[in-house]
Formats: structure tokens, C-alpha cells, sequence
């Protein structure tokens, strides 16, 4: 995805590393220019991938290099971007909030959010090679 888009390596890591600290701050603040930043991230991703589909290139979605970019992808993560709108406009809670809850409710909550997260990643990861392998030849 770097080389389709002119930039090499090095900043790509950097930005990572900054997607995760932005992530992280969004989670632990639940603040409005958090989610607001998300949400332009994700809108940034949306534009990059169908780009990338467009052109028949791999996105390397979380460092799955041979995953190809696809218009699913761009979907997703624009509707994640929605998410971050709609986190900024409304009242959020931060990732503290599940642990004032009663244990049971904690559990089911922390437990859900992750399995929802790892859903996302394989949307990301795994569902572009899926469908491209159902596809007629």
C-alpha cells in the first residue's frame, strides 16, 4: 500500500505507531477530538483502499501483506468512520466505564468488544481472500 501510494517504509511505521497511540486515546478518553480524529482516520482509510482495489494492489491491512484491497474494506471502514462521527456527536464512555459495571456485565462486555474487534481484523485480514477465491475464474 506504501509503494502504490509514493511513500516508503519508514513513515508508514510511524504512522502506524500513531494510529495505535490515536486508538488508545480514543479507548482510554472517550474524548470528542479523539473520536473526531478517528473518524477522519477512517474516512482517510476508506479513500486509500478503494484506491488501492481500484487498482488491483494488496493493502497490507495489519501487516497481512498478500491481503488484496478491496471495495468490502473501503465499506468497513467507512462505516467506521461513521462510528466516529457519531461517537463525537454523541456521549461515549470511555473503556473505564465497563469496569464500574457488575463483574458479570464487565465480563460480558470486555469479551464482546474483543471478539467484535477480532471480527473486524478478519474482515479486514481474511474476507478479501475469501471472496476471491469463491469468485468464478
Amino acid at each position: 500500500a506504501a509503494r502504490e501510494v509514493g511513500l516508503p517504509a519508514a513513515p508508514v511505521r510511524l504512522f502506524a505507531a500513531a494510529e495505535l497511540a490515536l486508538g488508545t486515546w480514543a479507548l482510554v478518553s472517550a474524548s470528542v477530538l479523539a473520536s473526531g480524529l478517528m473518524a477522519a482516520l477512517y474516512a482517510g482509510f476508506a479513500a486509500l483502499t478503494l484506491r488501492l482495489a481500484r487498482a488491483g494492489e494488496a493493502c497490507g491491512c495489519f501487516g497481512a501483506p498478500s491481503s488484496p484491497a478491496s471495495p468490502l474494506q473501503s465499506l468497513l471502514s467507512a462505516a467506521l468512520a461513521i462510528v466516529g462521527v457519531l461517537a463525537a456527536a454523541g456521549q461515549t464512555h470511555a473503556a473505564g466505564w465497563f469496569f464500574g459495571r457488575a463483574p458479570g456485565v464487565a465480563t460480558v462486555l470486555v469479551l464482546g468488544t474483543a471478539g467484535t474487534v477480532y471480527g473486524v481484523v478478519l474482515a479486514y485480514s481474511e474476507l478479501p481472500l475469501l471472496w476471491r477465491s469463491w469468485s468464478p475464474a
